[in-house]
């Protein structure tokens, strides 16, 4: 998969609940998603990559479920795309730290051509890092 440049940063607004008391969308993701037992099978090794790269927020045991980063996703108004989103676990060497890739397909071409969006977000935080475009040539 080739990155293209960075499209924008994006942030989740926190917004207030029925209440009208102050809600945080990532803390209800996290929150309504736990990590106990559905964290990526790799965990491990990216929490090895990041150590050994002297990265932030290594543990692992500290790292969110895939399912909080799509629901982190959702929240961040990542579009629905053409296909099911691809979530993965890694350690980004740019950012220095482990991420939750949430990739949507926007298009395909009965060639195997296809593209769309990848949003990042922290392992640890939850923090939406960067949205960046893709493309894969047949």
């Amino acid at each position: 998969m080739r990155h293209l440049p960075l499209l924008m940063l994006l942030a989740c607004d926190s917004g207030k609940d029925t209440a009208g008391t102050e809600t945080d969308p990532v803390a209800d993701c996290i929150a309504s998603h736990p990590a106990a037992g559905s964290v990526a099978d790799n965990a491990d090794d990216v929490s090895a990559e990041c150590a050994t790269e002297s990265g932030t927020d290594c543990d692992s045991a500290a790292f969110i479920s895939a399912d909080a980063a799509s629901c982190i996703a959702a929240t961040a108004g990542l579009d629905a795309g053409v296909a099911d989103w691809q979530v993965w676990l890694v350690y980004h060497h740019t950012h220095s730290t482990a991420i939750w890739n949430v990739a949507q397909t926007a298009w395909t071409e009965p060639d195997g051509a296809a593209g769309g969006e990848s949003l990042a977000i922290h392992a640890t935080t939850g923090d939406v890092i960067e949205l960046s475009g893709w493309e894969q040539s047949p």
